[in-house]
This record gives C-alpha cells, sequence and structure tokens, in this order.
C-alpha cells in the first residue's frame, strides 16, 4: 500500500486546507492498523466510511476557500469534488461483494487516486496560481520529502532541480532571462531523458513487468508534456512562462517522484525480504 506518512510536498499553503489533509491521511492510515482478522472487514468498512463523511466536510471548506481567493477553476474543481464522492459511494458499496484482500487492494488505488492524486495533482494548482497571483517568487527546491531511498536516483533527481531552478532566476534583462529559460529548457529536456533511460535500466531488474510498463508509459507522458510546453513557450511572455514550468514541475516532477519512483525502491525492498 502507498506510504501514508504525511510528507510537506503534500502542502498546499493554507492552514485549515493542510490541516485537514492530514487529518485523511490519519484515517487511512488507521485502516491499516492490524486487527483480528474476523474484524478486518467491519474496521476498513468504518474507515472508507470515515474517509467519506470527512470528505464531503472538507470539500465544502475547500469549495469556500476557492471562492475566497476567486480561483478561476472553481468549477472544474467542484467536479472533480463530486466525481470523488461518487466513486467513494459506489466503492463502499463494493465491500459486501468482495474479499477484505480484494477491498485492501481497491483502498490502496482508490487512496492514492482520489486522495493523494487530487492533492498533488488538482489541489496543487489552486497554490501555484494563488502564488502567482500574489506575484510570490516560486523555487525549484529539493526537498527532504522526495527523497526515495536510492542514492543514485535520488542525485539524479536532485540534479533535476538543480536545472529547474535555472527557470526562476532573477534578470534585469528579459532577453537574457529568455535566453537562461530556453537554454534551461534544453538542458532538462536532455537530462530527463538521460535519467528516465537510467531509472527504466534499474527498473529491468524488479520482476514486476506489468510495474515496470506502466512506469515507462508515465516517462513518456511526461516526455510528451514537457514537448508540449516547449511549443508554448514563443507565444508566452516570461511571467506566463514561469507559471507554466511551475505547474510542470509541481504536477508532473513532484508528483512522478513522491507517488510513483517510490514505488520502485519499495518494490526492491519486497524483493530483498522475498529473498531472505
Amino acid at each position: 500500500m502507498l506510504d501514508l506518512n504525511w510528507n510537506n510536498s503534500y502542502l498546499v499553503g493554507d492552514a485549515l486546507i493542510d490541516s485537514e489533509h492530514q487529518r485523511l491521511f490519519e484515517i487511512a492510515r488507521n485502516a491499516k492498523n492490524v486487527v483480528e482478522p474476523s474484524m478486518r472487514k467491519q474496521k476498513i468498512r468504518d474507515e472508507v466510511r470515515e474517509i467519506y463523511e470527512y470528505s464531503k466536510t472538507h470539500f465544502q471548506h475547500e469549495e469556500e476557500y476557492m471562492h475566497h481567493i476567486g480561483y478561476p477553476y472553481i468549477n472544474e474543481h467542484k467536479q472533480e469534488h463530486q466525481k470523488i464522492i461518487e466513486a467513494m459511494s459506489d466503492f463502499i458499496k463494493k465491500l459486501s461483494l468482495i474479499s477484505a484482500v480484494e477491498f485492501e487492494k481497491e483502498l490502496a488505488y482508490f487512496i492514492e487516486t482520489y486522495m493523494v492524486g487530487h492533492i498533488l495533482l488538482k489541489d496543487k494548482r489552486i497554490a501555484i496560481w494563488k502564488r502567482q497571483n500574489e506575484k510570490i517568487k516560486y523555487s525549484a527546491e529539493f526537498k527532504r520529502d522526495y527523497l526515495v531511498g536510492n542514492e543514485q536516483i535520488d542525485e539524479e533527481h536532485k540534479k533535476l532541480f538543480t536545472i529547474a531552478a535555472k527557470f526562476f532566476k532573477e534578470h534585469e534583462d528579459k532577453n537574457v532571462k529568455l535566453q537562461t529559460i530556453k537554454d534551461a529548457l534544453k538542458e532538462l529536456s536532455e537530462y530527463m531523458k538521460f535519467h528516465f533511460d537510467h531509472e527504466e535500466e534499474f527498473m529491468q531488474t524488479i520482476p514486476f513487468h506489468d510495474f515496470v510498463q506502466r512506469h515507462k508509459k508515465l516517462h513518456e507522458t511526461i516526455i510528451n508534456d514537457f514537448n508540449r510546453l516547449i511549443q508554448l513557450i514563443p507565444k508566452l511572455d516570461t511571467d506566463a512562462i514561469e507559471l507554466e514550468l511551475t505547474h510542470f514541475i509541481e504536477v508532473n516532477l513532484i508528483h512522478h517522484i513522491v507517488v510513483e519512483d517510490k514505488k520502485i525502491v519499495e518494490y526492491q525492498e519486497k524483493i530483498y525480504k522475498l529473498d531472505d
């Protein structure tokens, strides 16, 4: 199951919203606590229902916050919330039809997709928009929370962030700023491909073919998104470029590292335990 320990990569920058996200993680962690086998299914059902009820309250608060700050994409975000509530309702109904083991697997998928995924991919966009609107300078900084536990992969991730930080360097001359961004885009594009190739070679040591193929597709998606971003550059001013790059870093790089790359090391650790 996904690591449900809270880390600062999930922060969106509002105290109430962040505290409620942490509470959702706490409830989800409780579902993993070991109990008597005969009580396991009931415990999971209770925890999921608590997530369901708490999510409805949280979404209401989040929507009030978006309205308060004038977030322009509030309607799309509300639709995402509605989808999650409906999916969670369907999810609860499944419990009586499947085994506790199967339900645990679906619970892991649900938490990753609808909780962690929503926070990192959707809620983060609110924070990015607010920060940009308030002219708060973004800094592409590698944080301890992004460590996945493999020395080589972690060093390459740090290098990606070192390159990305060049996008946000201050320059009085706008032409110099634009050229710096273009040079950094080229450097990041080349290093991403190098890193993904190296990561995929490393994954070949993991006997989980479906996982490896899925991870490769995620790499392809990131590269395609980055290429689309590069094509946008000539049409944007430097402020708009920085906003798009911020989205890319938060939504693609950080989400991919925190959620997907950590699985590589988790799978490797499982293999070592099986070998022991």
